[in-house]
């Protein structure tokens, strides 16, 4: 076994607490996004499972960087209490920030997709008017033919 000085597993521990931070934020921020964009069940498993995925090989080449690959204690409970260090304290204050920002984005959104594509529907909707006259004349004259 691999002899890891404390210098090292201090700096794993903070670090992995950093990742910690990180990941609530990412997992917080991938919530707000589900919860406003109303996504359905299957896309927000999908999208868990790719988040754990990303947890995992992160948390991977952290035990790569600061212990050789080997699995260490001390870097699960570092990222463990970074993750609920933020989710009780960080998140109460960026959480509604982030939800009025993508809320906001929202609203951008829908309003040029009014002002840009509303216009082009009218347009379509009239040419379809006119494609049905001219349909329904052609149909009347073959039913005379």
């Amino acid at each position: 076994m691999w002899e890891i000085n404390l210098n090292l597993q201090i700096e794993g521990f903070l670090w992995s607490a950093v990742f910690g931070v990180a990941f609530c934020i990412v997992f917080d921020i991938l919530n707000i996004i589900s919860q406003n964009l109303n996504f359905s069940k299957p896309v927000i498993f999908f999208a868990d499972i790719v988040y754990f995925t990303v947890v995992a090989f992160v948390s991977f080449c952290l035990f790569l960087a600061f212990c050789c690959g080997e699995i260490r204690a001390f870097i699960f409970v570092g990222e463990i209490i970074g993750f609920f260090l933020c989710k009780k304290t960080l998140s109460k204050i960026y959480t509604p920030i982030i939800f009025i920002l993508l809320s906001l984005t929202k609203r951008l959104f829908l309003w040029v997709n009014r002002l840009i594509f509303k216009p082009f529907f009218h347009i379509f909707a009239k040419i379809n008017k006119i494609v049905n006259k001219i349909r329904s004349k052609s149909e009347k004259r073959l039913e005379k033919i």
